[in-house]
C-alpha cells in the first residue's frame, strides 16, 4: 500500500504579491522535516508555497503513521499551527495528471524539483554574488528543455505561453486567467 500525506502550515503573514519572498524564511523548518522524512525512508517528498507551506510525501510502509506523527511533533514543538490530510482514495499526488502512472511521474518530478530548489538554498550566497537567482533559474529551464530535446523555438514558445499564463494569474486571478487562456487564447491548461 502507498501512504501519502500532506501537511500545511504558516503563511498567515505572507502576501503573495507584496512579500512572497518571505516564504524563504520557512525553508529551515522545511529542511528539518524533509531530513526527518528521509531518515524514515521517504524518497518522494516536496513542498510548495501557496503561500503557506504545503509539504507532501509518499512512502510504501508507514508503521502506525510514524512519518506523520514525527512531522506533527516537530511542528507542535515549535508551536506552529498546522493542518494535515490523508485522502480517502489514497491519492494526493498531482491534480495535473490523468492516470496513476502520470501521477507517479508527477510525484517523482516534484520530489526531484524540490531537491533542485534545495540546491538553490544551499548555494544561495554564491548565486547572489554570481549570476543571480533569475539567471540561474532561467539556465535550469534551458537545461531541462535541452535534455528533453526541445529546440530553441519550442523552448521559447513554451516559456512565452507559460509567461503569459503567469501574468494572467498575477493580474486577474486564477479563475479569470484560466478562462482567458483556454477560451480566448485557445491554449490547453
Amino acid at each position: 500500500m502507498l501512504y501519502n500525506y500532506r501537511i500545511t502550515f504558516g503563511g498567515e503573514d505572507i502576501d503573495y504579491k507584496n512579500n512572497f519572498s518571505e516564504c524563504r524564511k520557512k525553508y529551515k523548518i522545511i529542511c528539518g522535516i524533509i531530513t526527518r522524512l528521509k531518515e524514515l525512508g521517504v524518497t518522494d517528498v516536496w513542498w510548495f508555497f501557496e503561500p503557506y507551506v504545503e509539504i507532501t510525501w509518499l512512502l510504501k510502509n508507514d508503521d502506525e503513521g510514524k512519518s506523520l506523527s514525527d512531522v506533527v511533533q516537530m511542528l507542535e514543538y515549535r508551536n506552529i499551527p498546522y493542518k494535515f490530510s490523508t485522502p480517502a482514495n489514497g491519492q494526493i499526488c498531482d491534480w495535473y495528471c490523468n492516470s496513476d502512472a502520470e501521477r507517479e511521474f508527477g510525484a517523482k518530478a516534484y520530489a526531484r524539483s524540490a531537491e533542485l530548489a534545495s540546491l538553490f538554498y544551499t548555494y544561495k550566497d554564491c548565486i547572489e554574488s554570481g549570476k543571480g537567482l533569475e539567471q540561474q533559474y532561467v539556465r535550469r529551464c534551458h537545461v531541462l528543455a535541452n535534455q528533453l530535446t526541445l529546440n530553441y523555438k519550442q523552448e521559447g514558445f513554451l516559456l512565452i505561453k507559460r509567461g503569459i499564463l503567469c501574468l494572467l494569474f498575477w493580474f486577474l486571478g486564477h479563475h479569470k486567467a484560466v478562462w482567458i487562456y483556454t477560451k480566448i487564447l485557445r491554449q490547453k491548461y
